[in-house]
């Protein structure tokens, strides 16, 4: 019997039959250090999931195994340390997490940042929100295939735009050569998001893929100005979600029996127009990411340099 079935059997979330489910699965989450994603993972804790955390920092990474340690029973904790930013880099965290874990049922992808104000290249030569909330996603997939397949309920979740901001086309610029603002790069990581789930499902069938919109969260990128958090702190908070609000949706999508595709705030779901349309879109931004995977040169650093 697969793991949808067996929810499907089981009472709702909180009660011991559910804890039993979630127990026995094994869930990794990338930007777990932070935000909605060391939210997810303290919901995920709570449940007794056995976690595997990704950061770029150490000491980072330390602090939210014991937030999770501290909010739950849950002692199989632990943490890979991998910046996302650079492809060699999501390769060996992808290597040490396949050395680690034979089977993998659910893998979040939250890795993301505060994006400067000046447009800013990653070791690899690429501007840093296409390579860290767009790229990495792409390649650590892929490389976690085998494991994924190996879940009998194996499910890949994006924080993205939830289908909201894709409109069936590939951007023109991907990596905002012409035209950077540090708040257009994170909508255009979103249309491609968006794509690259559309693109996913139809490639790996045996997976189920899910794009998930929090809507408007109060993080570090949100509240980056000290306007911005005044307002979000007063006014702001009648329609705004906390992180905790976005984590415990994320925690449903990861343990509770919902259909792949693209939701909102609340899980509320989503078929947006588009998904009906030419899929030469999501196939063409699928050309367009192996052909730049294929000529970045192996060995890359992970350092971070400013365009000129």
């Amino acid at each position: 019997m697969r793991a949808r079935e067996r929810y499907a059997a089981e009472p709702g979330c909180g009660d011991p039959g559910k804890e039993d489910i979630v127990n026995e699965r094994t869930i990794v989450i990338t930007g777990a250090t932070d935000g909605m994603g060391k939210a997810a993972a303290i919901a995920l804790a709570r449940h007794r999931a056995r976690l595997l955390l990704v950061g770029r920092d150490r000491a980072r990474c330390e602090a939210a195994v014991a937030d999770c340690l501290a909010h739950s029973r849950q002692q199989r904790l632990d943490y890979v340390v991998a910046d996302l930013s650079t492809v060699d880099a999501v390769r060996s965290g992808a290597a040490e997490i396949l050395a680690r874990i034979p089977r993998l049922d659910a893998l979040l992808h939250l890795a993301g940042g505060t994006f400067p104000a000046q447009r800013t290249l990653t070791g690899d030569g690429l501007e840093l929100a296409f390579a860290l909330q767009y790229l990495s996603r792409y390649v650590l997939t892929e490389a976690l295939l085998d494991p994924l397949r190996a879940s009998e309920d194996p499910r890949v979740i994006v924080v993205a735009g939830g289908g909201a901001y894709a409109k069936g086309s590939v951007p023109d610029d991907l990596q905002s050569e012409r035209d950077y603002k540090w708040h257009r790069v994170i909508a255009k990581s979103a249309v491609l998001n968006d794509l690259l789930t559309r693109d996913q499902s139809e490639r790996h069938p045996e997976i189920g893929f899910y794009n998930y919109g929090p809507g408007l969260v109060r993080t570090k990128t949100t509240m980056r100005s000290p306007v911005a958090r005044i307002f979000f702190q007063t006014l702001g908070r009648l329609f705004t979600r906390s992180p905790e609000q976005a984590g415990a949706d994320l925690a449903r999508l990861a343990t509770e029996p919902h259909e792949a595709g693209f939701y909102g705030p609340d899980l509320k779901r989503d078929v947006p127009d588009w998904i009906h349309g030419d899929p030469a879109a999501w196939r063409l931004l699928r050309q367009q990411t192996e052909a730049l995977l294929a000529r970045l040169e192996p060995g890359s650093g992970p350092q971070v340099r400013l365009a000129a």
